[in-house]
């Protein structure tokens, strides 16, 4: 969606905005909020998520921004809210998420549930008991944090396995004893930084296993992107793969006989905006060997 091109709707004193904001949802906030498209807490009044394009008129669920009686802060559903205007609703486009297994930051003994989306955002996150929990209870859980329609959102794990109604009954242990790839316990120290530094207006696929011939997964890496890579490995061929470390899956860290495609942050003093993301500044593989420390192997 061409953020230019989304209507705004502003109060007469110019002091509170109705805007579309990062998550799909209009919002009713400051022009800083505004400005800058917020979602997540910011605001007095939200609605639910909605597809791009359809205009405040159409959306017939909205939630205000209050305290409960503990004191916390909540979106508490609004029902004397209504917007009046021309009307426009969209059909839901899918949404399709892919889970993934990691261990609890916090230290807990149940592991976390992680929900990304296709562009590689996390959406939710949940602390579930794989034994206990069946897929039905996440589905549920899901459409209410999100406030999405269940049935226009797709799950699928790391292996591109589309999760059908037929195993809503099944436990999450037994669904992801079956994907070996949906496990990732690995301390965040043990994280680098990359950079995806191919040409601009080329995204690059990422694989669902460490071979040059394995299938690509539904992720991308857009110029520019940042993002941790938590293991290396060495093909047969010699081509360096590296696992993305939010689970979409391995890419390679350059093609061979072409320019690097990515760059690794040795330190914090790399400039990732200074690299760039365009032909003439792509860095080449023999540039790309002078910044990897020397305990590292290197295809030729």
């Amino acid at each position: 969606v061409d953020n230019s091109m989304l209507p705004m709707f502003v109060r007469t004193d110019h002091k509170q905005w109705l805007y579309f904001d990062k998550e799909n949802r209009w919002r009713v906030a400051m022009r800083r909020q505004k400005d800058n498209r917020y979602g997540g807490q910011c605001g007095f009044l939200r609605s639910c998520i909605v597809a791009p394009g359809t205009l405040p008129a159409s959306v017939d669920e909205w939630f205000e921004y209050c305290c409960n009686e503990e004191g916390q802060s909540i979106w508490k559903r609004c029902l004397s809210c209504t917007v009046e205007g021309a009307m426009h609703q969209y059909d839901w486009p899918d949404l399709v998420l892919t889970l993934h297994i990691f261990r609890s930051p916090d230290n807990s003994h149940l592991p976390r549930l992680r929900c990304i989306n296709v562009g590689g955002s996390t959406l939710a996150e949940l602390d579930i008991d794989l034994d206990k929990e069946h897929l039905a209870s996440i589905r549920t859980t899901l459409a209410e944090r999100l406030q999405f329609p269940q049935e226009k959102t797709r799950l699928i794990l790391p292996n591109g396995s589309l999760l059908k109604s037929h195993l809503d009954t099944t436990p999450l242990a037994d669904i992801f004893t079956d994907c070996p790839m949906a496990t990732v316990s690995h301390h965040r120290e043990c994280f680098t930084k990359w950079v995806c530094d191919a040409p601009v207006g080329e995204e690059v696929r990422v694989h669902r296993e460490p071979t040059v011939d394995s299938n690509f997964s539904i992720h991308i890496l857009k110029p520019g992107e940042v993002f941790e890579v938590v293991r290396e490995c060495q093909a047969k061929d010699g081509v360096q793969f590296l696992e993305l470390a939010d689970g979409r899956g391995w890419m390679t860290s350059h093609k061979p006989m072409c320019d690097c495609l990515v760059f690794r942050q040795c330190d914090g003093t790399t400039d990732f905006q200074s690299l760039g993301s365009s032909d003439k500044n792509c860095i080449t593989a023999e540039q790309f060997a002078e910044t990897v420390p020397s305990n590292i192997s290197i295809p030729a």
